[in-house]
């Protein structure tokens, strides 16, 4: 048996995104998961009324318990909102020892800000150091670094910033937001970089991919893969579902 995932993250009500999202490919990928939501919002497929964030007293009694009810493999890192229940993850992660991938919910789908100004440094300052793969996407490297990121040049700049933040970290660019005919995600990590390249796709695009490519990361790592092979079967995995979700004019990323 796998050891689990334990996803930290907000609670999408309807499921395209978030916790429940990760939840449910977690279970499709075999893999025992535990969840502790983060923050509660309140939104639709285009949009999003508002994220209240979780006590940090109940997420940090929340994550003890999870630790205590059987072995965790590695942990996955969504939305989190408010600087103390970053900071009572990071004391539980520091302790634990564990692989952590971070996916750094900045703005939903829709374009609602989910972070004051603060509590983006906060992210940098309390969760990098603790993070193992952080998954920004290209919006979102931007905002962290305070970098423009529209060239191969820029972008590595950038990522130089946030690598600063974290001993151990290695940074996944996602480029769904970018140009051209081809979609090149970009792994800046210990051994150089490492590309993972996709068609990109017309239409109208379903949501949650990014949560879906950092959970299933979690996943590999989970079952002892090192980073690079854990991404590829990751990235696999989600162009199917982007495909095959496409294909049927679904929004929700299967199953």
């Amino acid at each position: 048996m796998t050891d689990a995932v334990l996803v930290l993250a907000g609670s999408d009500p309807l499921g395209y995104s978030g916790l429940q999202a990760d939840l449910r490919h977690l279970a499709h990928a075999g893999v025992a998961a535990c969840g502790i939501p983060t923050a509660l919002t309140l939104q639709a497929l285009d949009c999003v009324e508002s994220a209240t964030s979780v006590a940090p007293a109940h997420v940090a009694r929340a994550i003890q318990l999870a630790f205590a009810d059987g072995p965790v493999g590695a942990v996955k890192i969504g939305l989190v909102t408010e600087r103390g229940v970053m900071e009572v993850i990071a004391s539980a992660l520091r302790a634990a020892a564990r692989p952590v991938v971070l996916d750094p919910v900045l703005v939903a789908s829709a374009g609602a800000a989910f972070h004051a100004a603060g509590s983006r440094q906060a992210l940098m300052d309390v969760l990098f150091p603790v993070t193992t793969l952080l998954t920004p996407n290209l919006p979102e490297l931007s905002a962290l670094s305070g970098c423009p990121v529209d060239t191969p040049e820029r972008m590595a700049t950038a990522v130089q910033q946030l690598l600063r933040h974290g001993p151990h970290l290695a940074v996944l660019v996602k480029a769904g937001h970018g140009v051209g005919s081809q979609v090149t995600d970009r792994l800046f990590h210990a051994g150089g970089v490492e590309l993972f390249h996709a068609p990109r796709r017309e239409g109208v695009m379903p949501r949650g991919t990014g949560c879906m490519l950092s959970t299933l990361a979690a996943a590999g790592l989970a079952r002892g893969l090192d980073l690079v092979p854990a991404l590829r079967i990751a990235h696999t995995a989600v162009q199917e579902a982007l495909r095959s979700a496409m294909a049927h004019g679904e929004r929700r990323l299967a199953p």
